[in-house]
């Protein structure tokens, strides 16, 4: 679900509706280019469990972005590789960092220690 609609700047209510999943399966994953790092409390909602951004809508450089993967003691997430090759993140994705451009996306610290 896209948190906030680039064109025409609707913002879902997506606590709400991590909230009414709380007693079900779904793995929510939450299309956060548009509203990281200006509506952070809706997308720390314990029931959120993956949430994508993109570099360059925070002020970041263009071509870079994240996934943010919440661990959950009870289940993994069931993340496959797109493309394969070497074993870097745990065999998820090959090749090598742009580590000029990663340095450059700075997570807020809360995100970085989020479980």
């Amino acid at each position: 679900m896209m948190h906030v609609n680039n064109e025409t700047g609707i913002i879902q209510p997506i606590g709400d509706l991590a909230a009414r999943l709380s007693d079900r399966d779904p793995l929510p994953a939450r299309d956060a280019a548009q509203g990281f790092g200006k509506d952070i409390e809706a997308l720390a909602h314990p029931r959120i469990d993956l949430v994508s951004i993109s570099s360059h809508k925070i002020f970041g450089p263009a071509g870079v972005g994240a996934l943010v993967v919440r661990r959950r003691r009870d289940r993994i997430v069931p993340l496959a590789p797109l493309m394969y090759g070497g074993g870097q993140e745990l065999g998820l994705r090959p090749g090598t960092l742009p580590t000029a451009l990663l340095s450059a996306l700075v997570l807020p610290p809360s995100w970085r220690t989020m479980s």
